[in-house]
């Protein structure tokens, strides 16, 4: 979040990995879950999952059981 971003030296950033989006999704409501008040999820993504053993109709079902807002950015 920089007005300069040809300054941001990306050639030093890490690239690859793997990335479990769904799994991290429904782990974040189920702690939410513990507290019975209501919850908001921001989610910081690329959007992309390479890695998850729960799909996105199961993170999705999660959350809407759980009451829960997520807002991806």
């Amino acid at each position: 979040l920089t007005p300069r971003q040809n300054q941001v030296p990306t050639d030093t950033l890490p690239l690859g990995g793997s990335t479990a989006l769904h799994d991290a999704v429904f782990a974040s409501v189920l702690l939410a879950g513990e507290d019975r008040r209501p919850a908001l999820l921001i989610l910081l993504t690329d959007g992309l999952d390479s890695a998850s053993w729960v799909t996105q109709a199961q993170a999705l079902d999660m959350t809407h059981r759980a009451d829960v807002a997520i807002y991806p950015v």
